[in-house]
């Protein structure tokens, strides 16, 4: 019978985030315009074809709009997949020092 025992030592778990900062900004970027209009072809283009269900698609787009911004640039979670662990890095933290905790919470 083999025992495995696991020594963990800190430099295991450094995490290199400069390829997850990018590919979160650049996702970010890319979904802004895609919310926004969106809501424009909501609000104004498909006005016949949504009769009953406009306000219903215009709420819900304006709250995944509102959840993409938070999420890629107000909070920018960075999660520490085998462990549940993480860190919030985000411009709510960087420019005007919102509690971590709170970002988490709220």
């Amino acid at each position: 019978m083999t025992i495995t025992v696991f020594n963990f030592t800190k430099e295991d778990f450094v995490v290199n985030q400069l390829w997850y900062t990018v590919a979160m900004q650049i996702g970010g970027i890319i979904t802004a315009p895609v919310n926004f209009s969106g809501i424009l072809v909501i609000l104004f283009c498909a006005t016949n074809e949504l009769k009953g269900y406009r306000w219903h698609l215009l709420v819900y787009q304006i709250c995944c709009t509102c959840s993409d911004i938070m999420l890629n640039f107000g909070v920018f979670p960075t999660v520490y997949s085998p462990f549940p662990a993480g860190s919030v890095d985000g411009f709510l933290f960087s420019v005007f020092n919102v509690d971590k905790l709170a970002q988490v919470v709220g």
